[in-house]
């Protein structure tokens, strides 16, 4: 059980909306402002999409299996598939398998940890991947044609270094909230019935 908490610990939003930060402000100092916009509405997508699904599925879903579609799950699928585009961006073409290998492992283990310790349904877990998947789209599709023309990584290393050493191991509890405010709205707009 141990174990499965450190594992989903690596999606949890007090660590990576840090580590969000951390590769804006990257993007930033490498005067990629334009991919910067692009890693911005990607971030405004998995972490919209998924608080509004959140809201709507707490009191409106039609499926038992699916009340909520996991945050751990897009966001990590979104941050780790970031970081390893940026990776596989700047590395040749055997040594890319292994980046984008190892981003989908790590997600991969998140959103099982996340089944396993019972937080969520495989649906839930299929649908935050999904959400994630489209926000790293969209991230992918501005990065790439807005990419520095010389990128240094070390600097990358030291900024998902620092949040990670700060903040893996925190967690911030917002389905309670999401789960109160989604029944609030409810009855105050009685968008379900």
């Amino acid at each position: 059980m141990q174990d499965l908490t450190i594992v989903t610990d690596f999606g949890d939003g007090a660590l990576l909306l840090p580590l969000s930060v951390a590769i804006l402000a990257w993007l930033v100092l490498q005067g990629a402002r334009r991919a910067a916009l692009w890693w911005a509405a990607a971030l405004a997508l998995a972490i919209g999409g998924t608080a509004l699904l959140k809201l709507y599925f707490h009191v409106c879903s039609p499926f038992p299996m699916l009340r909520s579609p996991s945050g751990h799950t897009s966001l990590a699928t979104l941050v780790y598939g970031a970081l390893a585009v940026v990776l596989a961006a700047e590395v040749h073409r055997a040594k890319r398998l292994l980046v984008i290998g190892g981003a989908v492992s790590v997600v991969a283990a998140i959103a099982v940890s996340r089944v396993l310790l019972q937080a969520h349904t495989v649906q839930e877990t299929v649908l935050g991947s999904l959400i994630g998947g489209c926000a790293l789209s969209v991230f992918v599709f501005g990065y790439l044609r807005n990419r520095p023309a010389s990128t240094a990584l070390w600097p990358l290393f030291l900024v998902v270094a620092l949040p990670v050493a700060a903040f893996h191991g925190r967690q911030i509890h917002a389905e309670g909230f999401l789960q109160a405010l989604a029944v609030y709205l409810n009855g105050m707009a009685g968008v379900c019935g």
